[in-house]
């Protein structure tokens, strides 16, 4: 069976620091998912004692995309 992402009424994704280089200038366009139904974006805050550097950086992004945000 392939899961496949339109298949979902709920679609949601994590992002961390992970998804690109925080050094690159060009970081995921977000905007791009809602045209295709995403839901909600789980935020990765950090790991143990370690922050996750471009947690500020995409919390603010997505609350400005209006897209619903889960901290994890």
């Amino acid at each position: 069976m392939t899961i496949i992402f339109k298949d979902f009424k709920i679609r949601g994704i994590d992002i961390s620091k992970f998804n690109d280089n925080s050094n690159t200038e060009k970081l995921p366009d977000l905007s791009k998912l809602t045209d295709k139904g995403l839901s909600f974006v789980a935020v990765r805050v950090g790991y143990g004692r370690v922050r996750d550097g471009l947690f500020d950086y995409y919390w603010k992004y997505l609350k400005k995309l209006r897209i619903a945000r889960q901290p994890y």
